[in-house]
């Protein structure tokens, strides 16, 4: 949903390239959002220890916001489908609900801007979204670190590398083969960050910690190609900023069977990520084969997370801000955390699309 709503958003802003990234408004909303999170998390840190750690009820985040789970669903539910209207009748051609409605009788320009340009491209926004926030919950349910992130542990910069790599290498290269690239670099980041975390047995502290160093060595050579790329360098950072700009029904169907599939395996496995939240010893004596419940539920998060790259290029911040968003409003239950944030998620990206795309249009 927060996807959505991030692409809804960056395509209302023209600059001298054409329009604003989505990826580049959700670096605005995320850089204030991770300040304010480390200032709460610092306070809450202070507060625990003065409390003592045996009363765990108190160190648990405070709701601000008491809702049955049935209402906060339709209410999010509400959101997505006002952020989707907003993404395909918002642009520099703006149509009201009976324009739109007219254009399913026969005009072939409406349909053409509403359906092959707009609708496509809001509907991979907001899988895109859906697929990052559910990445970054389940990376802070494993690591058991609140900053855990598809970006933070290298899944998007090694992505974003291999990508880089095929664009600027091989210029004369099919452009099928980008999403190939980034797919194949997120899986050989998440090996090698996972490997080096392993040592008898899995550390969810020291993989964060690996995955920073891997994080920012990927980032050097991302910059290294931007210098080296000259006449490729505009492609290459529209690329890693993150954009849904001119996709196609083509880009839809690559990115759909990844959350279409993924996100129940995501929810029936939920149950793991609770005991994880416990501790390792508990899911143990409760008969979970730990390691490989980690193995698997980190599968899911880079394979959602490398679709969504290979498909949108480096967006940023989405799977920190939504899950955190949401846990602010329900319980800590994954299964009611993943429907809640794959919606937020598309939300917050269909939404920086529009502004991104409307807000100094034309």
């Amino acid at each position: 949903m927060m996807q959505i709503g991030a692409d809804v958003v960056a395509r209302q802003v023209t600059t001298n390239v054409g329009e604003l990234a989505a990826g580049s408004v959700t670096a605005l909303v995320g850089a204030p959002f991770l300040i304010g999170l480390a200032r709460r998390t610092s306070e809450s840190s202070t507060t625990n220890e003065a409390i003592g750690s045996l009363k765990s009820d108190r160190t648990l985040p405070r709701k601000e916001f008491y809702l049955p789970y049935s209402g906060l669903i339709a209410i999010v539910i509400i959101g997505l489908i006002v952020a989707l209207f907003l993404g395909v009748a918002l642009g520099q051609i703006r149509f009201s609900l009976f324009e739109m409605l007219q254009a399913l009788q026969g005009n072939a320009f409406s349909q053409q801007v509403l359906f092959d340009l707009r609708l496509s491209r809001v509907l991979v926004a907001m899988l895109a979204g859906a697929s990052l926030s559910i990445s970054g919950l389940i990376l802070q349910g494993v690591v058991r670190n609140p900053l855990a992130s598809p970006e933070i542990i290298g899944i998007t910069s090694g992505a974003g590398l291999f990508a880089l790599i095929v664009l600027i290498l091989i210029p004369n290269a099919p452009i099928s083969l980008i999403p190939i690239a980034a797919m194949f670099g997120a899986f050989v980041t998440f090996a090698i960050v996972y490997l080096v975390a392993w040592q008898d047995g899995f550390a969810p502290g020291k993989l964060a910690l690996v995955g920073i160093a891997v994080s920012a060595f990927c980032t050097a050579g991302i910059n290294l190609l931007v210098v080296s790329a000259r006449l490729q360098v505009a492609q290459a950072l529209v690329w890693l900023s993150g954009s849904t700009y001119a996709r196609s029904w083509d880009e839809l169907g690559q990115l759909i069977i990844f959350p279409v599939v993924l996100l129940p395996i995501a929810w029936i496995a939920a149950r793991w990520l609770d005991l994880m939240a416990l501790g390792d010893d508990l899911p143990r004596l409760l008969g979970v084969r730990l390691q490989q419940a980690r193995l698997i539920l980190m599968s899911i998060a880079v394979m959602l997370a490398a679709a969504t790259v290979a498909t949108v290029g480096t967006l940023g911040f989405v799977g920190l801000i939504a899950p955190h968003e949401i846990r602010l409003l329900v319980d800590n239950h994954h299964r009611h955390l993943i429907p809640l944030s794959a919606l937020l998620g598309a939300i917050l990206v269909v939404v920086a699309d529009t502004i991104g795309r409307v807000i100094l249009a034309p």
